[in-house]
Parts: C-alpha cells; sequence; structure tokens
C-alpha cells in the first residue's frame, strides 16, 4: 500500500508541476512575442522616417513646394509639374 500512495502522490505533484511548467511557457512565449513585434513597430517607425526625410530631401532638390502633414501623409502637389 506505500508504494500506490507514493506513486498517486508522486503522480500530484508531477500533474502540478507540469501544469505550472505550461503555464510559465504560455506567458514566456507571450513576453517573447510581444518583445519581437514592439521591436518590428520601433523598426517600421524608423524607417517611415527615414523614407519621410528622403522624400523631403528629393522635393528639396526638386524645387518642389511641399506642404506635408506627417500624421496624414497628405502632401500638398499643387506645384509639381507633370514634366518632371
Amino acid at each position: 500500500m506505500h508504494s500506490k500512495s507514493e506513486f498517486e502522490r508522486v503522480t500530484k505533484l508531477v500533474k502540478i508541476e507540469w501544469q505550472r511548467f505550461d503555464m510559465e511557457r504560455v506567458e514566456d512565449f507571450k513576453r517573447s512575442l510581444e518583445a519581437f513585434l514592439e521591436g518590428m513597430i520601433g523598426r517600421q517607425k524608423e524607417l517611415i522616417g527615414a523614407w519621410e526625410e528622403y522624400q523631403s530631401l528629393l522635393l528639396q532638390r526638386s524645387g518642389t513646394n511641399v506642404s506635408s502633414n506627417t500624421a496624414t501623409g497628405d502632401v500638398d502637389t499643387s506645384t509639381i509639374s507633370s514634366a518632371a
């Protein structure tokens, strides 16, 4: 009888530990995914800024009058000639 109760005790302990491990694994995955996505969003924001700077530089070099709203991406292109 002692071995049966010991087996049941160990089985219960293993199940509890497995549940704890599984919850930690899920939480760790969530944290890793969140950190990855935040990094990707940050890099995309940097890339957007670089493209906006590049666009501004090109428009300045072409002599275009630019009135830009970076929040919406609207650009006044009324002075851009179609022959450019």
